[in-house]
């Protein structure tokens, strides 16, 4: 029997949705405050996962839903917060994929591979020609670039250094493609 998941409504567009489609935030020492896990305490509220709605966060909006007015928001450092975490958790992705076998590096690997490449991670200090060569196996592969330098992405493999990351399993995909997307949209 399945059970039922409880909905949180948008302070902003004032859609109820599922907890996972958005982000909680709580005042913590006065402060607004992303809370990404969903696990720190007090009076909690939720924006959607769309640009539309955090840009429209604001004190006024939080003050008629929350009914708190002794606190201060820093919207930028709000938006810069979730962003970090957002690309910590595509990284930590990333090296759990690795763990599982579902990564292969370098062009060789990749022209060699027996498994399809659904998603190639370029490092954002490779080089043109890198692109170029890493754009021959874009065809239905999706791609992820700039978020990471060639000695992050080493580190995920135990490299010194790699220009490119391919990753073969579906479901690595799609967690990856869904975190870039809301990396994007913040």
């Amino acid at each position: 029997m399945a059970r039922n998941k409880f909905l949180r409504t948008c302070i902003i567009c004032r859609e109820p949705k599922e907890k996972d489609d958005l982000y909680r935030f709580t005042i913590v020492n006065g402060e607004v405050t992303l809370d990404y896990y969903k696990k720190l305490e007090g009076r909690g509220f939720y924006i959607c996962k769309n640009k539309e709605c955090l840009e429209k966060l604001n004190r006024k909006v939080i003050v008629k839903n929350i009914k708190r007015e002794n606190f201060n928001i820093d919207k930028e450092k709000i938006l810069k917060t979730l962003k970090n975490m957002i690309k910590a958790h595509i990284y930590n992705t990333i090296k759990i994929c690795n763990k599982s076998g579902a990564i292969e590096a370098t062009f060789n690997r990749l022209n060699n591979c027996d498994r399809e490449i659904c998603m190639i991670i370029l490092a954002n200090d490779c080089s043109e020609n890198t692109i170029k060569k890493a754009k021959k196996f874009l065809k239905d592969t999706f791609l992820i670039q700039d978020l990471f330098s060639k000695n992050e992405l080493g580190k995920i493999i135990s490299k010194d250094e790699v220009a490119l990351i391919g990753i073969t399993d579906k479901k690595f995909c799609e967690k990856l493609k869904q975190l870039y997307t809301e990396y994007l949209g913040v």
